[in-house]
């Protein structure tokens, strides 16, 4: 697979796009989250995991209904 492949189906709205980017919104949360619990902060690992989760759910909906619903809004007004 060549870049090229692999970032048509990154920004695609379908099904292996938007798994790849809820998988990559989970590998970077919680890779923030083990940094922050290994300083002992406040917010770890679950924390940062949830809340990346929610903001590429978030940005994602706020795509779907522009490119596939065809909704007359601007889709970074959501996120």
């Amino acid at each position: 697979m060549t870049f090229s492949e692999f970032y048509d189906i990154i920004c695609g709205v379908g099904i292996p796009g938007i798994l790849t980017r809820l998988i990559l919104a989970v590998i970077c949360g919680g890779v923030i989250g083990l940094e922050r619990e290994t300083k002992r902060r406040a917010a770890g690992f679950r924390t940062h995991t949830l809340i990346c989760l929610g903001a590429s759910l978030t940005t994602l909906v706020s795509q779907y209904a522009v490119i596939e619903r065809g909704l007359p809004t601007d889709p970074a007004r959501l996120g």
